[in-house]
């Protein structure tokens, strides 16, 4: 899939955009012919876009430069402005994973401290979202991995073409099972493990956002998909 063809289904299949959403784009400096296709793709069916760019060179410096006690202050105007975003796109970056060398766990838990009021406030308006993984497969990250950044895109678009309705079916298969389920033990080579299930509610990721989604709190799409998380 091209990046058109990524954007026109995030936005009329995945989110289900149309006239009368408000909808933030957030994207990396490396993912730019993406958020501009969303933007276009939200335009034609009615929506009002807004692209909001985060690079490489601005991540650095705050994980290098700026004290936590700045990192930690949520950003007002953003969070009073998920009082209107109805949707919001985020393109996964950064573009090098060099930028995460020798930062501390204390700054990483002051900007997560920092966007944690506004994923609250988005969870209670029951903002849809999706969250791409296309920004992942950059030359940089496949160096640093160990494996072929061209083949990970490949895998990323041929799992964005994935049918929703199989996804879905096969989803609510293995829902049905952990929703008549006590436990789940998982085991492997080293591992032996027993969780819990009772009360708690299995979500379908396939791709989809709807109403039976946000009905249960499951307001976020991964793209691709093609899960069932408890």
């Amino acid at each position: 899939m091209n990046v058109q063809e990524i954007a026109e289904q995030v936005v009329t299949k995945n989110l289900r955009i149309g006239a009368g959403d408000q909808v933030l784009i957030a994207t990396h400096d490396h993912t730019i012919p993406l958020a501009e296709a969303l933007a276009a793709a939200c335009y034609r069916v009615g929506a009002i876009p807004l692209v909001r760019l985060f690079t490489d060179g601005l991540y650095r410096t705050m994980l290098s430069e700026i004290p936590d006690d700045v990192l930690r202050k949520v950003p007002t105007p953003l969070l009073a402005a998920y009082d209107h975003y109805t949707a919001d796109i985020a393109l996964s970056g950064p573009k090098d994973p060099a930028i995460f060398e020798g930062t501390s766990p204390a700054r990483m838990a002051a900007m997560y401290h920092a966007s944690r009021p506004i994923t609250d406030k988005a969870r209670e308006r029951k903002v849809r979202s999706a969250w791409l993984m296309t920004g992942h497969a950059t030359p940089e990250r496949g160096r640093r991995y160990g494996v072929d950044h061209r083949a990970w895109e490949d895998f990323i678009n041929e799992g964005l073409s994935a049918d929703p309705s199989e996804l879905a079916s096969a989803g609510q298969r293995l829902a049905n099972v952990l929703r008549g389920g006590k436990q789940v033990r998982i085991t492997g080579p080293g591992t032996d493990l027993t969780v819990n299930l009772i009360g708690r509610q299995p979500q379908v990721q396939d791709g989809i956002v709807d109403e039976q989604d946000l009905a249960i709190g499951n307001r976020q799409g991964f793209l691709p998909t093609g899960f069932v998380r408890v």
